[in-house]
């Protein structure tokens, strides 16, 4: 069931929606856009988390992972964003052609998914993976 409005009510909504920006504002908070380039960036081949915690010493944390997302962070400025990624790649692959491809799926998906653009694209490549652990030599 459907009410109508009296012509009074009517002419204050008209008024309403005249002064209403057509499509309002949307604003991405940095973790937001953090959180999806991380995701975003495990869809190119060669490319995993870096190691966390004390995973250099023995016992430690949890080593480079190609299950494992990349650590990103961003920082949105107007409609632009700029982002800092720490990852790993698999070994033997080239380090400049994953990074290159990194820098330009991001770009293209963050763009496509949010409608800002992306500034500069700075990684840090942490570790290479291997598929199996290396012998220690003693």
């Amino acid at each position: 069931m459907t009410a109508a409005l009296a012509p009074e009510k009517q002419d204050t909504l008209s008024e309403l929606a005249d002064a209403v920006p057509v499509g309002g504002a949307v604003h991405i908070k940095d973790d937001v856009v953090a959180k999806l380039a991380a995701y975003l960036a495990t869809e190119v081949p060669d490319v995993g988390g870096p190691a966390r915690g004390l995973s250099r010493l023995p016992l430690g944390g949890q080593g480079a992972d190609l299950n494992r997302r990349p650590l990103v962070s961003a920082h949105v400025d107007g409609g632009r964003a700029y982002l800092d990624v720490t990852a790993s790649v698999r070994w033997p692959a080239s380090v400049a052609e994953v990074t290159t491809e990194v820098r330009r799926h991001l770009r293209e998906r963050i763009h496509e998914l949010t409608g800002l653009e992306v500034g500069e694209v700075r990684i840090e490549v942490t570790d290479l993976i291997t598929e199996t652990p290396h012998a220690r030599v003693s």
